[in-house]
């Protein structure tokens, strides 16, 4: 990922991590937390899914418009913090919590309140 990003460097100050760690992610040496793949694939534009299962297609398609960028950018905010708010005190292995949060930011861009998200996403944690 970090090709489509920039350099390594980049990359790594992209995800709020040194370049170090992002070599042992890389070499698959150590498992990246969540939040680091989070803003990894905010930085490049991927889905969270691809990166947790790699099937499907990688990238989310080029967004023009920037105020669009934005509110999906706020999206998946908000599904990070439903998920994280479902969860409580569990936690799931990191691609089915990537498969949660993606679940709950297409409910989200599909316009379902957060109310009815949080309990469908309570309920399937449970």
């Amino acid at each position: 990922m970090s090709d489509v990003i920039g350099t390594r460097i980049s990359a790594a100050a992209a995800a709020g991590i040194s370049p170090a760690a992002l070599q042992r992610y890389i070499r698959e040496e150590n498992t990246p937390p969540f939040d680091v793949a989070v803003r990894l694939c905010q930085a490049a534009n991927a889905r969270l899914e691809w990166l947790a299962t790699g099937e499907g297609q990688m990238s989310q398609g080029a967004v023009a418009d920037t105020v669009s960028q934005a509110l999906r950018r706020d999206d998946l905010k908000m599904a990070i913090q439903l998920a994280a708010e479902a969860l409580g005190d569990k936690a799931l292995p990191p691609p089915k919590h990537a498969e949660l949060v993606t679940l709950i930011y297409e409910l989200l861009e599909e316009g379902l309140p957060e109310a009815k998200i949080l309990r469908f996403a309570r309920a399937a944690t449970s």
